[in-house]
């Protein structure tokens, strides 16, 4: 998955979805413009995808919703800073293009 955000201050990035076949681990491996790379947990369950990276002094944590057309998907998201508090970051929604 691809993004850019035409809002100043965020970056353009790359996701890529893996999975094992010998379990249900699912990893995404996140690139952006800035040299940025972080591995998320991820779990899709029915509708709702979340992923997750614990790292000491920024975690991150994100629960998209996707929309009952399978071309959207709406992302709430969340970071701590001091390993115990959680603040929302960012709200977006994503459009598949065809």
């Amino acid at each position: 998955m691809h993004t850019e955000v035409a809002e100043e201050g965020i970056p353009s990035g790359v996701f890529i979805f893996a999975s094992d076949d010998a379990s249900e681990l699912v990893s995404i491996f996140y690139f952006d413009e800035r040299g940025v790379s972080r591995i998320f947990a991820a779990t899709l369950t029915g509708n709702v995808l979340k992923f997750q990276r614990i790292a000491p002094g920024f975690s991150q944590r994100f629960t998209g919703t996707f929309a009952d057309d399978d071309n959207t998907i709406h992302v709430i998201s969340e970071l701590s800073e001091d390993d115990t508090n959680w603040v929302r970051d960012l709200e977006q929604t994503h459009t598949r293009v065809r």
